[in-house]
């Protein structure tokens, strides 16, 4: 069985582009699967718990500044080998932003900017 790479994003358009992207670089050696909120990514991953199954890396567009750290804790918690990567919109990083403090308190472990373009250099 493969590890899953599994991405959650609100706009169904960025969701099916990072889809397509990751299936495109990575299908043959992941599952790459797309969810469409919290609830449905945590559901997948307490199943992959129960099963044995790894989890590669969680991509999410939700920080912990929007009250996803419940969710990025329970991830680690569940799976605490997998990657949890930030989705954050293009413009909007700062050094007050949430990402920074995520990632220096260990809530997620890197980040990724949206639309990421070249996807060779950004993405992979």
């Amino acid at each position: 069985m493969k590890p899953s790479l599994d991405l959650l994003h609100d706009d169904p358009g960025v969701r099916a582009h990072l889809e397509r992207d990751l299936r495109r670089r990575y299908g043959e050696d992941y599952e790459v699967r797309a969810h469409v909120s919290a609830g449905e990514v945590l559901a997948a991953l307490r199943g992959d718990a129960d099963e044995g199954r790894r989890v590669a890396v969680v991509f999410s567009d939700e920080s912990p500044a929007d009250g996803s750290a419940d969710l990025l804790a329970a991830v680690h918690e569940l799976h605490p080998q997998a990657r949890r990567v930030l989705l954050i919109g293009r413009g909007e990083w700062s050094k007050e932003h949430p990402a920074v403090t995520a990632m220096r308190t260990g809530q997620v472990d890197s980040y990724i900017f949206v639309p990421w373009g070249l996807p060779e250099r950004w993405l992979y």
